[in-house]
C-alpha cells in the first residue's frame, strides 16, 4: 500500500511523485500544451501537473501516449543528451519535441526532446541572437533511433 505524499497528502505514482517533488502542482489545464513524459498533446480541460521550472505533465497515466516503464526510463538515463541552439537573428526558429534534425556539421540526427526559447532584450550579438534584440532558441537532443 502506498503512503501519502508527505508534501500534498496525496497518494501517487512514481511519475506523478516525480512532478510533485519538484514542486509542480496538481490543476485542470486551461492551455494546449506537450507533456514533458510522453510528448503527447495536452489539451484544455485535462488534469495535468504544471510547475514554472518543471513544465507539464499528463495526471492521469491513462492521458500519456506512452507512460515510460522502468526499464525505458533507465535507458533514457543512459542515452547521453546534447545541447543545441540557434538565433533568432541568423534565421532560427523554436524547435518542437519530437523533431528530428540532422546536424550536418556533426554528421549525425537528432531528435528533441525539449526544446526552450529565450529572448535577450539588449546586446544580443553577444549572445548569439545574431542581432541586437531577439530569441535563442535552443534544445535537448538526443541521438534518434531508425523508428
Amino acid at each position: 500500500m502506498s503512503q501519502p505524499c508527505p508534501r500534498c497528502g496525496q497518494t501517487h505514482s512514481a511519475r506523478t511523485q516525480t512532478a510533485c517533488d519538484a514542486g509542480a502542482k496538481r490543476m485542470t489545464s486551461r492551455y494546449p500544451g506537450t507533456c514533458r513524459d510522453c510528448g503527447g498533446k495536452i489539451i484544455p480541460g485535462q488534469p495535468i501537473y504544471w510547475g514554472r521550472t518543471f513544465g507539464m505533465v499528463h495526471a492521469l497515466g491513462s492521458d500519456c501516449v506512452r507512460v515510460p516503464s522502468a526499464s525505458a526510463a533507465a535507458e533514457a538515463e543512459s542515452v547521453k543528451k546534447s545541447k543545441i541552439s540557434r538565433g533568432e537573428g541568423y534565421g532560427g526558429t523554436s524547435y518542437t519535441v519530437g523533431e528530428v534534425i540532422a546536424l550536418v556539421r556533426d554528421g549525425i540526427v537528432v531528435r528533441v526532446v525539449a526544446a526552450h526559447s529565450r529572448f535577450v532584450r539588449e546586446d544580443g550579438l553577444s549572445f548569439g541572437v545574431g542581432s541586437d534584440e531577439g530569441h535563442i532558441y535552443s534544445a535537448d537532443v538526443v541521438p534518434a533511433s531508425a523508428e
